[in-house]
């Protein structure tokens, strides 16, 4: 069903700061192209350099996008060291993943997944976006809920998405 409301109505939510659009102008792809993304889990037993080689490759391969899936495997002190290393790696590669309008390389987005306890949250999301995160993922359900990853977003302006598992 295809719903029209009046702006009166519309003017009363935000919408969503980083809407499929803004994405997709971020990333410079036309409305009719796919945006390609991938999962890649250091929980598995990856260091950070076979991490970085895994999100770069998919990255060189055409992926958009790479989601980092941990669900509060990351210490605090591994943030910089795994983010940093896949920023680091993705730049040298030639990939562009800052916010400048015009992007010098092929545009990412690289999501690193940063659950932790609601308390903690922001300083792992403020951790990430220092090591060159242009892009974040936390489960709600372990996280802070909904309204912490609205937080999130207002702080950094950057897409976060929800991972939902355990729910």
């Amino acid at each position: 069903i295809n719903i029209k409301f009046p702006e009166k109505i519309k003017k009363k939510f935000p919408g969503q700061r980083w809407a499929n659009k803004k994405i997709r102008h971020y990333l410079q792809l036309e409305d009719d192209a796919p945006i390609i993304g991938t999962i890649v889990k250091p929980k598995t037993g990856l260091t950070p350099e076979l991490f970085s080689g895994c999100v770069v490759g998919a990255a060189m391969a055409g992926a958009n996008f790479t989601k980092a899936d941990e669900n509060m495997h990351l210490s605090f002190d591994d943030i910089p060291r795994f983010v940093g290393q896949v920023v680091h790696d993705l730049k040298a590669a030639g990939f562009d993943l800052s916010r400048e309008e015009n992007p010098h390389g092929k545009r990412f987005l690289f999501a690193p997944h940063i659950t932790c306890d609601a308390d903690n949250i922001i300083k792992y999301a403020e951790a990430a976006v220092e090591a060159g995160a242009n892009a974040l993922m936390f489960s709600p359900y372990y996280g802070g809920g909904f309204l912490k990853m609205a937080e999130i977003i207002e702080k950094f302006d950057i897409p976060v998405y929800a991972h939902t598992a355990g729910m």
